[in-house]
């Protein structure tokens, strides 16, 4: 974790830097020569993808080394966990040079718009700091085959005891196992690297139209899959509860109480005509209601 977090910090702050020199442009399709505009992003970023692919002697080596011992010693599936972690690590060489290549060199792909620029210390200095920590990093664990004493694994034994069922299923390696252990990560990870270099050091942007590299293309097509599914029936829902819900439903009721409030004040208001013959009439006539309706209830 410790050092994971020395190239993976340094390979993401040098991806912003690339974004922040090409204006934004994030599509590394678009990108390619940068190389020659940003120096110090380019070795920086370079240092970043040796790490991470594991390389001696920056700091990924020791921690993929360690890792790729560990699950082959540990139970009965360790060999297949091993080859498991030899795959992720070609496949991490391979994606991460492809960037490389694809992003630095080769021709500029962008537009005349766009005017590639390293960027200021602000962005570098972070950068040449994460990466000489990448580059020296792994000097904290190197393991005793190599001469080291592992200083990290002494720090941290104390709060790292290792339970007695867990000891039970690590098997000890020779010496002779864990040379070829490391001699073939190392094998496979420069592959993945060679892999990545002799598809894209001549990279040229295009687009193709075969079924696999549409799919890929389009991202598994998570996105469709998600409009389909999700924002589109619930845009629908919206607007059938906008129209039925809320205009027929709750704005019916509210403004038919206004329409029936402005109704009856204006048919109300015609009882006040000024006229006192009319008001008589309507205090006799209001009169003979209630006299009515007194002798009705005096009846029942």
């Amino acid at each position: 974790m410790v050092t994971h977090a020395f190239f993976k910090a340094l390979l993401f702050l040098g991806s912003g830097s690339v974004i922040h020199a090409v204006d934004g442009e994030q599509d590394i399709r678009k990108m390619g020569g940068l190389k020659k505009y940003m120096k110090t992003t380019y070795l920086t970023f370079l240092i970043g993808c040796i790490a991470i692919a594991g390389i001696f002697p920056f700091s990924g080596f020791f921690s993929k080394d360690e890792i790729l011992l560990h699950v082959f010693t540990h139970g009965n599936f360790g060999k297949v966990y091993l080859i498991l972690g030899m795959l992720a690590a070609l496949m991490t060489a391979y994606y991460m040079f492809r960037l490389f290549w694809v992003t630095f060199h080769g021709q500029y792909r962008g537009g005349h718009d766009k005017h590639p620029h390293e960027s200021p210390a602000l962005m570098t200095i972070p950068l040449v700091v994460l990466a000489i920590l990448s580059l020296i990093g792994g000097l904290i664990g190197i393991p005793e085959i190599m001469g080291g004493n592992h200083a990290l694994h002494h720090f941290l034994s104390p709060v790292l005891i290792r339970s007695t069922a867990s000891q039970a299923m690590v098997h000890e390696v020779s010496h002779t196992a864990e040379w070829i252990l490391m001699g073939v990560a190392t094998v496979i990870a420069l592959m993945g690297i060679l892999m990545a270099w002799f598809y894209f050091k001549s990279y040229q942007s295009q687009k193709t139209n075969t079924g696999v590299s549409r799919f890929f293309e389009n991202k598994w097509y998570i996105d469709e899959m998600y409009d389909g599914v999700i924002v589109k029936p619930l845009q629908s829902l919206s607007r059938w509860t906008e129209k039925i819900i809320e205009k027929s439903g709750i704005d019916g009721v509210v403004n038919g109480v206004g329409r029936l409030i402005q109704y009856s004040s204006n048919k109300l208001r015609l009882l006040q005509s000024g006229l006192v013959g009319f008001y008589l009439f309507m205090i006799v006539a209001g009169m003979i209601l209630l006299f009515v309706i007194q002798i009705w209830f005096n009846k029942f």
